[in-house]
């Protein structure tokens, strides 16, 4: 029973590390321009635009530092009874508000955690890759 569960564990959290590593590359589409000018006396300058906003597709957040998807992390999975489950999320402050919108915003968003769990659902990936990982820590 031990070593059900232990695999049990390790499944769940790669499957959350699958989750994580797909949010990441959701997390990263728009990027900051940069253009060599040269100013009126004469001298050299990189001019450094912000990233153009997306727009109300829900392809993702612009990427301007980059730490929204360096702080997205999965957690230690916590066993209920009989099941295991994962959180994975950004720690930033605003990632709530880049997922889900704000009022404000006038109803756009920027979804990268929940399209990346739906996408590897949808492949059957977590599938695999829970199988694949109970298979291997129970040998067989």
């Amino acid at each position: 029973m031990k070593q059900i569960d232990e695999a049990s564990f390790f499944a769940v959290r790669m499957a959350g590390l699958a989750v994580e590593k797909q949010a990441r590359e959701n997390a990263n589409n728009g990027t900051r321009t940069y253009e060599k000018r040269v100013s009126a006396s004469g001298r050299p300058y990189l001019k450094i635009s912000p990233p153009k906003h997306i727009g109300p597709s829900g392809k993702g957040p612009n990427v301007v530092t980059g730490e929204l998807k360096r702080h997205i992390t999965t957690g230690t999975p916590r066993k209920g009874f009989g099941s295991y489950e994962v959180t994975v999320a950004s720690t930033m402050v605003y990632a709530r508000a880049v997922e889900l919108g704000l009022p404000s915003w006038k109803g756009v968003r920027y979804p990268y955690l929940a399209p990346a769990a739906k996408a590897l659902k949808d492949r059957g990936e977590l599938s695999r890759i829970f199988i694949g990982a109970l298979r291997s820590r129970l040998g067989v």
